[in-house]
């Protein structure tokens, strides 16, 4: 501010305490002579009791007989009596007029008082109006300035907060589109992943049906190598059985050839002792031996050619059915494989029911973790307050233990009483910690039970959670290995 507002501030607060003093001296002047009405008041009334009372004594006299001579003087008293009288009536007239003329003076008081007042507020505000125009004027050009740059400055502040808004709203913007977005992006990795998923469940239905139909191709190709398998199977018996009638054939033409042999190796000996014309009949005899052995060798060459030819029979039958069985092994095998692509294929199924089912199930996990966590700590944070309870039962205790000593040693009445108010508040204390104590131990009863609620509906996902994963375990294993045999195949 500068000096001349300080001045014209000053002259006018000097202005302003005159009006009011002006006012004050006004005001006592009609305080006074209100008072002064009031006191010719005041003594009026008591002259006029001063008279009842000397009346009133007059009147309680015994009346006393007048005597002729005093009674001339009796009328005379008589007289002023009388005139005493209308001297008190003109007197309670007079004092009435006071009174109201007291009272028109205090409502004139009022009414100069509240004029003066009115007076003093339209000079007051008539200067302060006029003390704004010179602090106006004696400022403007300072005021204009400092306007100008509030004006630049708030202008500056507002360019700066559009600014800040735009900016705000550019960030809101930002934020919103990269909302949009992810959300687009999420709509569309969830689109692309369903989309996906048909087409893996469409291909994998088909992959099935191809599977099927190709099974069962196999399965007709088993059934025709199973019916060419029973006349083979029916014409190996039927060789076995010829063979075995064969080898019944030729028992006896061994036994035969061995006899025969035998006899040729009696007929040989004797041969070499006999003499010269016992040669002869020898000789004889063994060319008819020699004869039987020739047959008997046919015979069973011609059994053991019969014999070779059946086991060749049974042989190409054999490598027949082998073959046959070696194709119906490899349809086997390849059906086999089918029930693994099969099970490889609703493996994979049930992998993504499963991990459905986990990622549920982590859903489900994280509310109650949360639950448990917070369970936890508001159960250690009620323990701590029972333990701060605790401590402040015990030393309330205490405070109380050493107030029953000082109210037994209490010399005075007073020290005594003292004491005994000190416990009354002690033991409201110790009674609104213990109610606080009960309530949290409650509180604290029922967070546990919460909890184990809480716990019981956790461990009870998380089994079911551990059961999820050691089955994907072992479908992923499967997969793998169903992979691997493919890949080898």
């Amino acid at each position: 501010m500068s000096k001349t507002s300080e001045r014209e501030n000053r002259k006018f607060n000097i202005d302003s305490l005159e009006i009011r003093t002006m006012a004050k001296d006004i005001a006592r002047l009609r305080e006074a002579e209100a008072m002064k009405e009031r006191e010719k008041i005041a003594g009026i009334k008591a002259d006029v009791q001063i008279g009842t009372i000397r009346d009133f004594k007059q009147e309680t006299k015994e009346e006393v007989p007048i005597p002729p001579a005093a009674k001339e003087e009796t009328l005379k008293e008589q007289e002023v009596l009388e005139e005493q009288e209308i001297k008190i009536t003109e007197q309670v007239a007079e004092k009435e007029m006071l009174e109201k003329q007291a009272e028109e003076a205090d409502k004139e008081k009022i009414e100069v008082e509240e004029k003066v007042k009115e007076e003093v507020e339209e000079k007051v505000e008539a200067e302060e109006k006029v003390e704004a125009e010179e602090i106006v004027e004696a400022k403007e050009a300072e005021e204009i300035v400092e306007a100008k740059e509030m004006v630049e400055e708030k202008a500056e502040e507002k360019v700066k907060e559009e600014e800040k808004k735009e900016k705000e709203v550019d960030k809101a913007a930002e934020a919103k589109r990269i909302a949009e977005e992810i959300k687009a992006k999420e709509i569309e990795e969830e689109r692309i992943k369903a989309e996906k998923e048909k087409r893996q469940a469409l291909e994998e239905e088909q992959e099935k049906e191809r599977l099927k139909e190709k099974r069962n191709q196999i399965k007709k190709k088993i059934e025709d190598l199973s019916l060419k398998k029973q006349p083979l199977e029916e014409k190996k018996a039927q060789l076995l059985e010829k063979l075995e009638k064969l080898k019944n054939q030729l028992k006896p033409i061994l036994i035969k050839e061995r006899s025969v042999e035998e006899k040729k190796e009696q007929i040989e000996e004797k041969e070499k002792k006999a003499t010269a014309k016992e040669k002869e009949g020898i000789e004889k005899e063994r060319w008819k031996i020699a004869e039987l052995r020739r047959k008997t060798e046919a015979e069973k060459w011609e059994i053991e050619d019969e014999i070779e030819k059946t086991k060749e029979e049974i042989k190409a039958i054999e490598l027949e059915f082998q073959a046959i069985l070696k194709i119906e092994d490899d349809f086997k095998k390849e059906i086999e494989k089918i029930f693994q692509k099969e099970e490889v294929i609703a493996l994979k199924k049930e992998k993504i029911e499963i991990e459905k089912q986990l990622s549920e199930t982590k859903k489900n996990k994280e509310p109650l973790e949360n639950g448990k966590e917070s369970f936890q700590l508001k159960i250690e944070q009620a323990e701590k307050e029972l333990t701060t309870l605790s401590e402040a039962e015990i030393e309330t205790e205490e405070i109380l233990e050493a107030i029953e000593k000082r109210e037994k040693t209490a010399k005075t009445q007073t020290e005594k009483r003292k004491a005994e108010k000190d416990r009354w508040q002690v033991e409201k204390d110790r009674e609104a910690i213990e109610k606080k104590k009960w309530a949290l131990e409650k509180e604290k009863a029922e967070l546990e039970l919460q909890l184990e609620e809480v716990e019981k509906a956790y461990q009870k996902i998380l089994r079911n959670e551990n059961k999820l994963i050691e089955r994907l375990e072992t479908i992923n294993s499967k997969i793998r290995l169903g992979e691997e045999n493919e890949s080898f195949s």
